[in-house]
C-alpha cells in the first residue's frame, strides 16, 4: 500500500499522510514497526498455546490409555 509522503515545508521532516492527517515518518515508521512485533508475539502465544493443549491432550490420552491396561 502507497502512502502519500510530503517534506513539510515548514520544517523539513519528511512526513505520511495517514487518513487525513499527516505524520512524522519516523513515528509512523516505529508504529508499524511495534504493531508488527506485538502481532508476531501473540500470534506466537496463540501457536505455542495450541501446541501445548495438543502435547496435554496426548499426554491424557496416553494416561488414560496406560491405566486401563
Amino acid at each position: 500500500m502507497a502512502l502519500n509522503t510530503r517534506q513539510n515545508p515548514e520544517n523539513g521532516n519528511l512526513e505520511v499522510q495517514v487518513g487525513e492527517e499527516w505524520v512524522l515518518f519516523e513515528e509512523y515508521r516505529k508504529k508499524q514497526i511495534d504493531d508488527a512485533y506485538l502481532n508476531s508475539i501473540k500470534f506466537l502465544r496463540e501457536r505455542l498455546g495450541e501446541d501445548s493443549a495438543k502435547e496435554s491432550q496426548k499426554s491424557d490420552a496416553s494416561t488414560e490409555t496406560e491405566s486401563n491396561q
